[in-house]
């Protein structure tokens, strides 16, 4: 049996059923108030302090917590918050940065950042937690934020949509259900996680295999030709080059340009997604890319710095940037195919770092410390094999890499489709069911809305009589 309700939420999806005893409510009609502070008047005072970059949007659980003194206080630590309170983020509202208070956090404030959602006993705090993370809910709200680098919700937007409320009761049988799902769900999401560094970890066991001889020692005989060592300027026909330097006004059209980001693990990310920038005739005669030539990245942090890529399938003029630098090696000697991997693997990538030089957040190499790279090759025909099986082994890694994904984004679908049956009423039976069942009477929404709203009209939270604004004022002038 349902009890019939006219929707007035877009958060839900057009609802006109709701389950007997349930109501579809305004977020704020089921949370307190809860008002700024100004740290800064304690100034001598220790606070914990939780920033939106301190939520795991993985998780969802607060990862971290800074301190400080009121007088040190950031400007946008204002919003105080006790355990149990909901704390979501306003800002990219789709990223989720959402998270519960947990007891025994030693945390006083947080960031104007997140709307702080205490629950004024209408709700139970983990049942309004997890509609926060309903797909319903954020779609709501995203589509209302302004900004364009910096695109934020208001506490406005977040307390004028609404939710749907069942019992109390009920509220905290549907919560176990849904944690005891989402706990298996979690456990999947989590094993899923893992593989990632597992197959960065088996790429660089191939690379180490590839460029010591190891992956091909089953076709080499003892009468085969011994690998060779030398220098990487002894290997290089042209180059080292750096790149070329053009100030911000000159980028949006014209000549294809590789940036800093638009390459990793020895690949150029397609072409089509380059930015352009304005070249003279003879920048791009001094600077343009051709397949073949190798790039290295000669100035970022170190967990960065030498990274390298090999230009291949370009069609298009392209150019490269200043923070890199290009060099063509004697393919009769050295086949670009088979130097990249060297070059990603760790073995090459501490031959590059070997020389760098240190500076406040970052480090460079120079075209000197390229060349002195020590490269260890075979013949050309072994570094062909050994391409080819460092290809295959890595098409392989590709297709778990791609069912992994696959199956980490069906977890999502889950979690999701957990969600909303649980807000759909569809977990657990409803409290009226069981009430008609064990033959009791129970406290429908509608009543439970108006139990708080009552005695929120008669005591304030210290227990005074609660006066209208209007009676306030004639008391004060009185």
């Amino acid at each position: 049996m349902t009890v019939k309700s006219r929707s007035i939420t877009t958060a839900i999806e057009q609802v006109d059923d709701l389950p007997e005893g349930w109501r579809v409510v305004p977020v704020s009609q089921v949370i307190a108030d809860v008002p700024n502070v100004r740290p800064e008047d304690q100034p001598h005072r220790e606070f914990g302090y939780v920033d939106i970059s301190s939520i795991d949007n993985v998780t969802f659980r607060v990862t971290e917590c800074r301190r400080f003194r009121g007088s040190d206080a950031p400007s946008r630590a204002r919003r105080p918050i006790q355990p149990g309170d909901v704390l979501f983020s306003n800002v990219r509202t789709y990223l989720r940065n959402i998270a519960i208070v947990p007891d025994g956090l030693d945390a006083q404030l947080c960031s104007t950042g997140f709307t702080v959602l205490r629950s004024n006993g209408a709700v139970d705090p983990a049942f309004l937690f997890r509609y926060m993370l309903t797909e319903q809910f954020i779609q709501a709200v995203t589509p209302q934020q302004t900004g364009t680098h910096y695109p934020a919700t208001s506490d406005r937007v977040v307390l004028s949509e609404s939710m749907p409320l069942p019992p109390l009761a009920e509220q905290k049988r549907i919560v176990a259900k849904v944690e005891a799902l989402l706990a298996r769900v979690n456990a999947a999401r989590e094993r899923l996680a893992k593989v990632p560094t597992l197959l960065k970890r088996f790429r660089q066991s191939v690379l180490t295999a590839a460029c010591s001889g190891q992956l091909t020692a089953d076709g080499r005989t003892r009468t085969a030709e011994p690998w060779t060592e030398c220098s990487l300027g002894e290997l290089i026909e042209d180059g080292p080059q750096n790149g070329l330097y053009k100030p911000r006004d000159t980028y949006g059209r014209g000549t294809l340009i590789v940036r800093i980001a638009n390459f990793y693990d020895g690949v150029v990310e397609p072409w089509d997604r380059l930015a352009r920038l304005e070249t003279t005739k003879d920048e791009l005669a001094a600077y343009r890319l051709h397949n073949g030539d190798i790039l290295v990245n000669r100035v970022n942090s170190m967990a960065f710095l030498g990274k390298s890529a090999l230009v291949a399938n370009l069609n298009d003029p392209c150019v490269f940037e200043s923070n890199m630098m290009r060099f063509r090696v004697d393919a009769r000697r050295i086949l670009p195919e088979y130097l990249i991997r060297y070059l990603n693997s760790l073995a090459g990538l501490a031959e590059l770092r070997r020389n760098a030089k240190h500076a406040v957040n970052q480090a460079s190499i120079n075209q000197q410390d390229v060349a002195t790279v020590s490269v260890p090759f075979p013949l050309v025909e072994e570094q062909q094999e050994i391409v080819r099986r460092v290809e295959a082994l890595f098409a392989f890694a590709d297709k778990i890499e791609a069912r992994v994904q696959a199956a980490t984004a069906r977890v999502e679908r889950i979690t999701q489709a957990i969600l909303a049956k649980a807000f759909r009423g569809e977990l657990v039976p409803t409290e009226a069911e069981l009430a008609r069942q064990e033959s009791r009477d129970y406290e429908p929404a509608s009543v439970l809305l108006e139990r708080i709203r009552a005695a929120r009209s008669a005591i304030d939270a210290n227990g005074r009589e609660v006066r209208s604004h209007r009676q306030r004022r004639r008391r004060e002038m009185s």
